[in-house]
């Protein structure tokens, strides 16, 4: 298994998608405890529901998003090592599309704490 590994992360596309997960991930992260002291108590986190207080979620559940970015990454790299070996170019589908979702929350984050500090 150790060797799966190192043969597969010597793909460029796979170890850059890799690489730009856990960066995004990390920088949702540090967005976050930054200016989570700022934060008023509810902040507006469910864009989707109608306008009102539905929107809105108590500040704590700002980790969410990156919640999600984490089970989804984890998903990725499991299916990832299962597919890898047998079809490549589904492996690399796979952590780019791990990268896309990851940049997305990160993108969330920051414009979430943007709107309300």
């Amino acid at each position: 298994m150790k060797g799966f590994f190192k043969n597969a992360f010597t793909d460029k596309i796979i170890f850059a998608s890799f690489f730009g997960t856990i960066v995004f991930i990390l920088l949702a992260v540090a967005v976050v405890f930054f200016s989570y002291e700022k934060m008023p108590p509810f902040v507006p986190l469910f864009n989707q529901m109608p306008w009102g207080e539905g929107r809105l979620a108590v500040k704590s559940q700002i980790f969410i998003p990156i919640f999600i970015a984490i089970i989804f990454s984890g998903i990725n790299f499991t299916l990832f090592s299962t597919i890898y070996q047998k079809m490549p170019l589904v492996g690399r589908l796979i952590f780019a599309t791990g990268f896309l979702v990851s940049f997305l929350i990160f993108l969330f984050i920051v414009r979430t704490v943007q709107i309300i500090i």
